[in-house]
């Protein structure tokens, strides 16, 4: 199958008559316990419980397509039901029946390289692990490189512009690209787990997910880098590299996220 065979669609949520048409199409999301069927991004101002958010990417594999959320323009109107006693993207994100994955936000791009204690970031993962052809890679890196001038200070950007409406044409394509290679990551990492690494990565998971809403949690440093098991040397384990594990626990499939706290 082709890169550009069933790719998906695309749709801007940022009104109340896109977000029901949002909600009425995740009335009918599997809550399959094994496979995931939502896979998340979010974008903002130093995103951080100090920050502000400005954009939920959200892609659901059972209808093949990308939601741009636009919190940015639609406030906290975006977590609320649009009936009494109607489904909400907050029930969706919060709910432990539906799982959702994302990729770890932790992970800074800057951090160290050359030590195998060290988790990749997303780049490096779809480079050396995504599925896709070589082709579709030097596209995305190339995407990926034209829209980071647009955010990053060091390269001359400026966080702001996920707040900048209309959206810069750049912006909405560099959203849907990060999530739409998520699930062929997900795919070649949980393929190489045993069930009982699979535990393992579920319970650092939880342990990332907890420490993350802690009152002493430090969002920024080189420590974000490290793996769940930074004191172990890289080495084979029924088969399987213990920088592997790292990755697949920056995939982290989420039961239930909460928002309290969020400011948008």
């Amino acid at each position: 199958m082709s890169d550009q065979q069933h790719k998906p669609g695309i749709q801007v949520v940022d009104s109340i008559d896109t977000l029901r048409g949002l909600l009425d199409d995740l009335k009918t999301l599997p809550t399959s316990p094994s496979t995931p069927s939502v896979y998340l991004d979010l974008e903002g101002i130093n995103l951080c419980r100090h920050g502000s958010l400005s954009i939920v990417t959200m892609y659901t594999t059972p209808n093949n397509t990308v939601y741009i959320i636009d919190i940015h323009t639609m406030k906290d109107t975006a977590f609320k039901p649009m009936q009494e006693g109607g489904t909400s993207l907050r029930a969706l994100l919060e709910s432990p029946s539906i799982k959702k994955v994302l990729f770890d936000v932790r992970n800074d791009s800057d951090a160290l390289t050359g030590s195998r204690r060290l988790v990749s970031g997303l780049a490096k993962c779809i480079d050396f692990n995504s599925p896709i052809s070589p082709t579709r890679k030097r596209e995305w890196k190339l995407q990926k490189e034209r829209t980071n001038t647009l955010f990053i200070p060091d390269k001359g950007g400026r966080y702001e512009v996920f707040n900048e409406r209309p959206f810069k044409e750049e912006i909405i394509p560099y959203c849907a690209e990060d999530v739409i290679l998520l699930p062929g990551l997900y795919a070649v990492y949980n393929r190489k787990l045993n069930s009982d690494w699979k535990s393992k990565v579920q319970d650092a998971t939880k342990d990332r997910i907890r420490l993350s809403q802690s009152m002493g949690y430090e969002p920024k440093g080189k420590h974000m880098a490290l793996g769940p098991w930074p004191d172990k040397p890289t080495k084979k384990k029924n088969g399987i590299a213990l920088e592997m594990i790292g990755k697949m626990t920056s995939i982290q499939t989420v039961p239930g996220i909460a928002l309290d706290g969020r400011k948008i």
